[in-house]
């Protein structure tokens, strides 16, 4: 099972985004479904910024692919995930993965309140970042 704690905030690095590109890739071939559409979020995800070394990947699904949750959390699991469930969240479904390089998956309905909640802290991290 992996560790509860959290590594520290290390300085940004930019080989994060590229983690995030290879992830994303390998969820894409491996789950089958084309219709999912995956963000990179999260403090990795905004150049110069200080962060945890886990790459934050939101994974929205199509309300036809969010019908059949139960398979997909059975896809993400089978591919090293652990599944977290909810968290007192409603409409997302956390999840974990701690090898060599850790991830952490948001899985939310694609364009729902979550989706666009997540873009809007990640693109005003991105703004306020680039201000300073």
């Amino acid at each position: 099972m992996a560790s509860e704690t959290s590594p520290e905030p290390v300085e940004y690095d930019p080989r994060w985004n590229a983690q995030y590109l290879g992830e994303r890739d390998r969820l894409r071939t491996a789950t089958g479904i084309a219709t999912l559409k995956f963000a990179h979020v999260g403090p990795t995800a905004v150049p110069g910024m200080r962060a945890r070394p886990v790459v934050e990947i939101l994974v929205g699904a199509p309300p036809e692919t969010w019908a059949a949750l139960p398979d997909l959390r059975a896809k993400l699991v089978s591919l090293g995930y652990e599944d977290l469930g909810d968290r007192g969240t409603p409409g997302r479904v956390q999840l974990r993965r701690r090898t060599l390089r850790a991830f952490d998956l948001m899985l939310v309905e694609y364009e729902g309140p979550l989706w666009r909640e997540q873009l809007h802290q990640r693109d005003t991290l991105r703004a306020a970042n680039a201000a300073t």
